[in-house]
């Protein structure tokens, strides 16, 4: 029997956990301290137990990890780099979900010198992003073919029909961290020229970006994404763009709340009796009333559409401010976990798109384009969850039976990894469909 330890019972694992549960040769165990959710998501299987554990308590982390065959870490990222000391001590393999940090890499020469794989970016994005991306870039590779430009674009929405207006988005994971993700600068490559994209400025850079079969959304840049051109060995295209899908809306109002320094984590002491809407009143220049200073200070966008999704959600209420020490973004996060969620009956929908140019080998052009749309079910998992946990249980039971000789601080960059992952996947529903598209010269 192989046991695996999970750390964490959030939001995205209960389809990690029935995979698991469904190999006969695994059992599970789960140390969280989200106890409730991770007994419900057992549902009293025999080869499954939950129990308390904090990571920060270094001697119960210690005996969990010492008596797994592999740790998948799904806590915050933050304690990615605990739970491997533990993993490289114990000499158990690790795989999580999240991007490779500075402090996981710091441990390469050590997990290779172990014989261990650490494996990260098992999820969405990161995660099916890299392996697809490189199943058709080593495809490229074997036909002689020279890629000169990729685009990349993810997207965690509402699907059409519980788009409510007017934000047409709800959050299937943790308000917080998506609107952390929103204060990351940002950087990409068009036509051989590297942009640079302060955090501060990043809704400023969005654009319209039509999908076939699924109309047009909204665009911008995601973080760096310069760092995958030595990762996909694509260091000599000329363009390089990583971005995040929204529906159109989204970056005029997102671009206020930045510019209103709204997702700040900055610590303040409320004062007496202050409100939503005075915090929100404070912040806002000029003259007049509130809403016609909202309005003017909008400078791209629909101004009517942005004061209409800040009311949305509350900004503007009379409800009185926590009278304890409180950041501008945990405000945002309680107004969006409020108004912003999922209701029974009501399904998710994940989007990601590749696009590559390249020439063949006699140097004509072409352009192809793989594109996964996927959608949760009202009555189950959400289509984000299946997303981000799927890809790191399949890679799970691939590193349970031994089939990677990798060793080290890894990404999913890997014939050997991608390949075979992509292909179950395909079973479980998660597909991407790749199609060449005809390129207009002249």
């Amino acid at each position: 029997m192989k046991r695996v330890l999970m750390l964490g019972a959030g939001r995205v694992t209960g389809p990690i956990v029935d995979y698991l549960l469904a190999l006969p040769e695994v059992s599970l165990s789960i140390g969280t301290l989200m106890l409730d959710e991770a007994l419900a998501k057992l549902a009293d299987r025999p080869r499954g137990r939950a129990f308390e554990l904090d990571v920060q308590d270094a001697g119960a982390l210690k005996r969990a990890v010492a008596d797994a065959d592999l740790v998948i870490s799904f806590v915050p990222w933050t304690f990615h780099p605990r739970v491997a000391r533990q993993a490289l001590d114990h000499g158990v393999p690790m795989l999580t979900a999240s991007y490779v940090s500075d402090e996981l890499r710091a441990l390469e020469d050590e997990a290779h010198a172990r014989g261990l794989l650490i494996l990260n970016e098992m999820g969405l994005d990161p995660g099916l992003d890299h392996l697809s991306a490189m199943r058709m870039i080593d495809g490229m590779r074997d036909a002689g073919e020279t890629l000169a430009g990729f685009r990349s674009v993810c997207g965690g929405l509402p699907a059409p029909e519980a788009a409510d207006p007017p934000w047409k988005y709800k959050f299937s994971w943790s308000p917080r961290g998506a609107l952390l993700a929103a204060r990351a600068d940002a950087r990409f490559l068009r036509d051989g020229h590297t942009i640079e994209v302060p955090g501060a400025e990043l809704f400023r850079h969005s654009e319209r970006y039509p999908i076939e079969g699924m109309g047009e959304f909204e665009c911008y840049p995601n973080r760096d994404s310069l760092k995958y051109l030595p990762r996909y060995g694509i260091e000599h295209i000329e363009s390089m763009f990583r971005g995040t899908l929204r529906w159109p809306g989204w970056a005029a109002v997102m671009d206020v709340l930045v510019r209103l320094d709204l997702l700040s984590i900055e610590v303040r002491t409320p004062r007496p009796g202050e409100t939503r809407r005075d915090l929100l009143a404070s912040r806002v220049p000029g003259e007049g009333s509130l809403d016609s200073r909202l309005r003017a200070f909008v400078e791209f966008g629909d101004p009517d559409d942005v004061l209409e999704r800040l009311v949305a959600v509350g900004l503007l209420d009379d409800r009185p401010l926590p009278d304890t020490p409180t950041a501008p973004i945990d405000v945002l996060v309680e107004c969006f976990a409020a108004s912003l969620r999922y209701h029974a009956g009501e399904r998710d929908m994940v989007v990601q798109e590749h696009v590559f140019d390249s020439k063949d080998a006699d140097g004509r052009p072409r352009r192809r384009i793989a594109t996964l749309v996927a959608y949760g079910d009202p009555d189950g998992d959400s289509a984000t969850a299946r997303t981000v946990s799927l890809p790191a249980a399949v890679a799970a039971k691939h590193m349970l039976e031994g089939r990677y000789d990798l060793t080290g601080v890894r990404a999913p960059v890997h014939r050997q990894i991608y390949q075979p992952v992509l292909e179950e996947l395909d079973a479980l529903g998660i597909h991407f469909e790749e199609r060449e598209v005809p390129i207009e010269t002249g």
